[in-house]
């Protein structure tokens, strides 16, 4: 590339510079078969006609991670490396290539099959759940994230677990995911306990605080999730002094918990900082509160992360929802069932009753709570009814059919609504980080015929 073009794209990739014409989005493919002289790795067709070569370079490019810079979130972190957006890490190795190439209408890309597996399931669910795509489609994202947190893969986890915590809190991004104290959440939620008469125990709480900005579940469940005290300028986890007292008097607790506890100060707020012992804690309380411990609610809204857990909405911003809408969504619905019903049907035998099932619940009435933010409905008091009632109606077929029956399931996709047929799934989709038009054109013109040499290989046209 030319040292003119060169400086033309200067303005593209500036960190000063803030660019709204890049959106993420999910498009189809058009098939996946085996390489013949590779047989662990997987050949991806595109159609150009529904992907352009420059967004799918660009997507590529990303995911390898040579175009993110070093690490500045937070002062003293930038000797970790260069972060990776597919692995979620800051290894310096580029442990995987692509190799691409072209037909008149096609595009080829040749991948690993565990780096396609990665993309699918583990960046779709970072697509699908972001606030900026969630505007834009109606497709349900707790599966997704439910999906990726059973998945073996630790990468596709990583994304399910930041997915989660954007979930919980759009507007809160200064935390890393504690992978080793995250992978406790279901077996606390387990022990926290619930399920009668379609109600977790936490369901309660969690209503009495439905737009309240310090929701106690909420702040509980990230306090679970991040990484507390990880670095110097990375939030803590507390715990209120009442559950400081009953800890502390608690028969059998851990030596770890009992020398923290005896050196431990209180803080300006009259808590306590839980930082250190972070999945200590969480590991006892694991092993101590089992199924339906009536304590076990209690112990758990102890600990909490402060944080505001609802997005302030402008009265511009505001989107007032129309019969349009509803009818809309509901098609969307039925479309889901449909879709998902097929996983039943498969699977004739439940699972063990475990705390995924209340947090599919969880997050499904933490993402219609935040639709009903977004939406500026927040001065009803009905709909805090109509939150639980559209969650049963949800997760009651969702919750039933699939995460009771799989937990490796193919989640459901939602193209942009430009396409006529906008639904398919995962197995058969690609997330791609698209240009707006004028960008794409902008681009374009800068870059001319150089982008489709980017992840050229000449032996790939003798597969």
């Amino acid at each position: 590339m030319s040292a003119s073009a060169t400086d033309q794209l200067e303005k593209y990739v500036s960190p000063q510079k803030k660019l709204n014409g890049i959106e993420k989005c999910f498009v189809r493919v058009h098939s996946i078969e085996r390489s013949i002289e590779k047989p662990h790795e997987r050949i991806v067709t595109f159609l150009k006609s529904e992907v352009s070569t420059l967004d799918l370079v660009h997507t590529l490019a990303y995911l390898t991670g040579r175009m993110v810079k070093t690490c500045g979130k937070y002062r003293g972190m930038n000797n970790l490396g260069r972060f990776n957006p597919l692995r979620l890490d800051f290894r310096n190795d580029f442990d995987y290539a692509f190799d691409m190439w072209f037909s008149p209408d096609k595009i080829y890309v040749r991948m690993p099959v565990t780096i396609l597996h990665r993309i699918q399931l583990g960046f779709g669910c970072s697509v699908n759940s972001s606030p900026r795509t969630r505007r834009s489609i109606t497709v349900s994202s707790f599966l997704w994230i439910v999906r990726a947190l059973c998945d073996k893969d630790e990468c596709v986890y990583r994304h399910g677990a930041y997915s989660l915590l954007k979930t919980l809190c759009p507007s809160y991004t200064k935390s890393f995911i504690n992978e080793k104290s995250a992978r406790l959440l279901p077996d606390v939620l387990n022990g926290v306990g619930g399920k009668d008469n379609h109600e977790f125990n936490w369901q309660k709480i969690f209503l009495e605080d439905y737009y309240k900005e310090d929701n106690r579940v909420i702040q509980s469940t990230m306090a679970v999730l991040i990484d507390a005290g990880s670095f110097r300028y990375t939030p803590h986890i507390y715990i209120s002094e009442e559950g400081y007292k009953k800890v502390k008097r608690f028969p059998l607790l851990p030596q770890r918990l009992k020398d923290y506890f005896t050196t431990v100060r209180k803080t300006r707020s009259g808590d306590y900082v839980l930082s250190p012992v972070q999945y200590e804690y969480y590991k006892w309380f694991v092993d101590t509160f089992k199924q339906d411990d009536p304590r076990g609610l209690e112990f758990f809204l102890c600990v909490y992360l402060r944080c505001k857990s609802k997005s302030k909405v402008s009265k511009k911003r505001k989107r007032k929802v129309t019969y349009r809408d509803f009818k809309y969504m509901n098609r969307m619905d039925e479309v889901e069932r449909a879709h998902y019903a097929e996983v039943k049907k498969y699977n004739n035998y439940a699972l063990p009753r475990d705390g995924i099932t209340s947090l599919c619940y969880l997050i499904a009435m933490v993402e219609i709570r935040g639709y009903e933010i977004r939406s500026g409905r927040d001065d009803d008091i009905h709909l805090k009814h109509h939150c639980k009632h559209e969650c049963q109606l949800r997760t009651d077929h969702t919750a039933h059919w699939i995460v009771e029956y799989s937990r490796d399931f193919d989640p459901i996709v939602q193209y942009p609504k430009s396409l006529k047929n906008n639904v398919g799934s995962a197995s058969n989709s690609f997330p791609i980080i698209k240009f707006s038009k004028r960008m794409h054109k902008e681009l374009t013109d800068i870059l001319g015929d150089t982008v489709s040499d980017y992840f050229f290989n000449e032996d790939s046209l003798r597969l």
